[in-house]
């Protein structure tokens, strides 16, 4: 059996931190060198974790391959709950308030790329980018190419060394609805015939303003037909909120000039209801068919919409430092994520795209991780922090399907991934302004199968 031992001052788990000197020891079978990485893959199982005199005592007389991270904390590989690789290539862009929300998303269209081998190339580079900053998994939005869903990010996610979720984006409202869900359809049953065995396909209907009631019904039952999940934006900016409850704003301007407003689209809206108010009956219908729900960003949330996500289940991304790059404290105030987590709905953490956040995250040194999302909450909040932990880990498993033990340090569980971060326990290390470093990432899959 071979094995593998890492040193370090502690080990932290969304469960439990230990301290003064700790050992794990991992039977890491089929070990090699992770491409472009100095981390390596293999197939890792747990086998025991404590204080180094404890694991001392197990490994008396055996040939151990041993790393040493004195001065570190290992926690378990991240996951990013939200995340556009595909947009990898555009790197950061400043965001103008007064322009509005509308204007930055021109702005995206503009540069979205088109040729599946560009596509594939940013993804690969935001994948190198995760991995450089602890990321083992994911929930990618696969993004439309010239208006049209693909499965060329979800190709490139399979063909990285990452876990997770290739979300299909698609848009339908209005006239554009029939021709897109079709799309969508046909898209979904060409992804059944191909074999990832890291990454699951979902569906992501883009978001509230972009997406009819009939069309994410649409998405549901083709969702429930593939056994999939689904994905997608909701209660993101003010402009939804106008769109939503008065029918109005720059959302309907667009669509006007784009010729995809008609009476059907104008129906749904206009009716004074919140965006989650909006989706309950959406909600309902997903609760009832078994098909989970992950909602990014969900700054726009009043209590009665905590209710709604809480009774129907509904896991949420939020993705602090996008939330401050867009303002949307000064609209909605403060994100509610404390609010979610004490009333148990499940919460974890993503980045969103590379575009809000610094530019040193896209070089190639940079990192695209969720890591910084937890350093962001412990400074700005004092978020407690083996909650940010969880967050991105054994939350994160649950809104993306990945099995949570494999997120945890739980002995005789495959682990997803292993991560030192200098400091001498969790919360030193989240004082710091380090680099995560990934030590090993599990080469066998543990997404869910649905």
């Amino acid at each position: 059996m071979p094995l593998l031992r890492v040193d370090a001052d502690s080990f932290a788990d969304a469960h439990r931190e230990l301290s003064g000197g700790v050992s794990l020891l991992l039977d890491a079978a089929d070990a090699k060198p992770l491409p472009n990485h100095p981390a390596q893959s293999a197939d890792l199982r747990l086998i025991a974790a404590g204080l180094t005199a404890d694991i001392d005592a197990l490994t008396t007389n055996q040939q151990i391959q041993r790393i040493n991270r004195t001065g570190s904390t290992l926690i378990p590989g991240l996951i990013n709950a939200h995340t556009h690789l595909d947009l990898t290539h555009i790197g950061a862009l400043p965001f103008d308030k007064s322009a509005g929300f509308l204007s930055f998303v021109k702005q995206v269209l503009s540069q979205r790329l088109a040729d599946p081998h560009d596509i594939a190339a940013s993804v690969a580079r935001g994948a190198q980018l995760s991995l450089q900053g602890g990321v083992v998994a994911v929930a990618d939005i696969a993004g439309v190419a010239a208006g049209q869903p693909t499965l060329a990010p979800a190709d490139a996610l399979a063909a990285s060394p990452l876990h997770g979720h290739s979300y299909i984006e698609f848009f339908g409202i209005g006239t554009s609805e029939l021709a897109n869900c079709a799309a969508l359809a046909t898209l979904m049953g060409e992804a059944a015939t191909h074999h990832y065995e890291r990454v699951r396909i979902g569906i992501s209907p883009h978001a509230t303003y972009t997406v009819s009631l009939n069309a994410y019904e649409h998405a549901l039952r083709i969702a429930r037909h593939h056994g999939a999940r689904i994905c997608t934006h909701l209660g993101e900016n003010p402009e939804e909120r106008e769109f939503i409850a008065n029918g109005q704003g720059p959302f309907r301007d667009l669509l006007v000039k784009l010729g995809m407003w008609n009476d059907a689209a104008a129906a749904t809206v206009g009716h004074r209801a919140t965006p989650i108010a909006h989706m309950k009956p959406i909600f309902d219908r997903a609760l009832h068919a078994q098909v989970p729900i992950l909602a990014a960003h969900v700054n726009d949330c009043d209590d009665a919409g905590l209710t709604i996500l809480k009774k129907h289940r509904i896991s949420i991304v939020y993705s602090p430092r996008s939330s401050d790059y867009f303002h949307n404290h000064t609209y909605f105030g403060p994100h509610r994520y404390r609010d979610m987590l004490a009333r148990g709905i499940n919460v974890c953490l993503g980045t969103d795209s590379v575009i809000n956040l610094p530019a040193s995250n896209s070089t190639p040194q940079g990192r695209i991780s969720t890591w910084d999302e937890m350093r962001f909450l412990y400074t700005r909040d004092a978020t407690e922090p083996r909650t940010l932990l969880a967050m991105a880990t054994t939350n994160g498993a649950q809104g993306i399907g990945a099995n949570p033990f494999a997120f945890a340090f739980t002995p005789g569980d495959a682990l997803a991934g292993l991560v030192a971060v200098e400091g001498s326990t969790l919360a030193s290390a989240l004082a710091r302004d380090t680099s995560p470093s990934l030590l090993a990432i599990n080469t066998q899959s543990v997404m869910h199968n649905a």
